[in-house]
C-alpha cells in the first residue's frame, strides 16, 4: 500500500475544510429532499435533484484535490488518521479531526441517500399501481368508443325501454 504524500499540511487542511463544508451542504440538500418526499412536495424535487448533481460534481473535484501527487487516489493507507496525525503531530492544522468529520458526514449522506432512494421507490411503486388501476378502469368503463361515439356501459336493457 502506498504512503500519502502530504507536501503541505496547511494546504491539505484547507482542502479538507472545503470538502467538509461541501459535504455538509450535500447532507442539507439530502435532508431537503427527504422533507419534500415526506410532505409530498413533488414539484421541488426537480430543483433539489439539480442541486444534488451540482454538489456531487463539486465534491468530486474537491476530493481529487486531496492527493494531487498520488497517481491513484484510491490507493491510500488503511489507517489514514495515523498518517494525518504524523503529518500534523501537534494538531495545529486539524487534519485528523477534519478527516473524521468528513467520514462521519459521508456516512450520514450515504444513509440519507439510501432512505431517500427507498422513499422514491415506494412512491414510484404506489404511482404505478394507481396508474394501472386507472387504466384498467378506463378500459372497462369507457363511455366512448374508438370512433368517438358514445356507447353503452352495460349489456342490460336500455332505460325507458321494455
Amino acid at each position: 500500500m502506498s504512503r500519502l504524500n502530504i507536501a503541505s499540511p496547511a494546504d491539505f487542511s484547507a482542502s479538507l475544510k472545503a470538502e467538509v463544508e461541501a459535504l455538509h451542504q450535500f447532507v442539507t440538500i439530502l435532508q431537503s429532499e427527504q422533507n419534500a418526499l415526506t410532505e409530498g412536495n413533488i414539484d421541488s424535487l426537480l430543483e433539489i435533484s439539480r442541486m444534488k448533481s451540482e454538489q456531487v460534481v463539486r465534491l468530486t473535484q474537491l476530493s481529487a484535490n486531496h492527493f494531487p501527487n498520488q497517481n491513484n487516489v484510491a490507493v491510500i493507507p488503511d489507517d489514514i488518521v495515523q498518517v494525518l496525525q504524523e503529518a500534523d503531530p501537534d494538531g495545529q492544522y486539524g487534519l485528523a479531526q477534519n478527516w473524521e468529520k468528513l467520514q462521519e458526514l459521508a456516512k450520514q449522506a450515504k444513509h440519507l441517500n439510501s432512505l431517500n432512494g427507498a422513499m422514491i421507490e415506494v412512491q414510484l411503486k404506489h404511482n404505478q399501481q394507481a396508474l394501472a388501476i386507472l387504466q384498467e378502469a378506463a378500459m372497462q368503463n369507457s363511455l366512448y368508443g374508438p370512433d368517438g361515439h358514445s356507447r353503452g356501459l352495460g349489456t342490460g336493457r336500455q332505460l325507458g325501454k321494455i
